[in-house]
């Protein structure tokens, strides 16, 4: 079986992951909200759509409706602009990684993209008695999820507001362990931050964000990538 990496189309961070991403992994990209979490995931979804030449899965968790112009409008802005995504986009609530690897098994799909984790609906929801207490779980059924199917499957989460209040906001592992124990099962971590996010007057287009990557085996790297706000792109 092939598990070549899969190139995500950023040469900075293809290099620190050893070429890409590869089949069967789990990758958790993290930030605050408007750091370029979701622009990122799907950017990369793209490229490796492209790569195999097979679509992608994205589940939303939303309620929007399925038109692609309005999708693609209202709620992803991908690249300010109506370009098709290569994705399959299903926006209906309450889907569990059960659900979505019945809906997918047998499918010619190249990866998948969770837009965050607390969207995911947990397999039997009555086993656990609060929402943290799903989410081991949550990334253990995306980890089976990813090997079923042979593919990447790629997960955003909104970190909390604790990080604003230190005097280094950079995001850390210990940030994303404290929100979302999310246990062994999570293979990439990308945790992302752009100054200008917290200092107007570094802000501007582009803005460099700095993505730090944590793998289980590799320890940590950060590399450096250019974020066009306008285009929600990036380079």
């Amino acid at each position: 079986m092939n598990n070549q990496p899969i190139p995500t189309g950023l040469v900075p961070l293809d290099d620190a992951l050893g070429g890409g991403l590869r089949s069967g992994t789990l990758t958790v990209i993290a930030g605050r909200t408007g750091m370029g979490a979701t622009s990122l995931a799907l950017q990369i979804g793209e490229n490796v759509a492209g790569t195999v030449s097979k679509k992608g899965w994205l589940y939303t968790g939303g309620s929007v409706e399925l038109n692609p112009a309005d999708v693609l409008g209202d709620l992803l802005r991908y690249r300010g602009s109506f370009i098709p995504l290569p994705f399959i986009i299903c926006d209906g609530p309450h889907w569990s990684a059960a659900m979505i690897e019945r809906a997918l098994t047998g499918k010619p799909v190249s990866c998948v993209v969770i837009d965050e984790l607390v969207r995911l609906a947990p397999n039997r929801p009555e086993r656990y008695d609060c929402p943290s207490a799903a989410y081991p779980a949550a990334a253990q059924e995306l980890k089976h999820l990813a090997r079923v199917l042979h593919v990447p499957v790629l997960c955003n989460i909104r970190l909390d507001r604790s990080v604003e209040a230190r005097e280094d906001p950079h995001p850390t592992l210990a940030d994303l362990t404290y929100s979302f124990p999310l246990g062994e099962a999570v293979d990439t971590v990308l945790l992302l931050h752009r100054d200008g996010y917290y200092d107007p007057k570094k802000r501007g287009t582009p803005e460099w964000t700095q993505i730090t990557v944590s793998q289980r085996h590799g320890g940590e790297k950060a590399v450096f990538c250019r974020w066009n706000g306008a285009l929600s792109w990036y380079s």
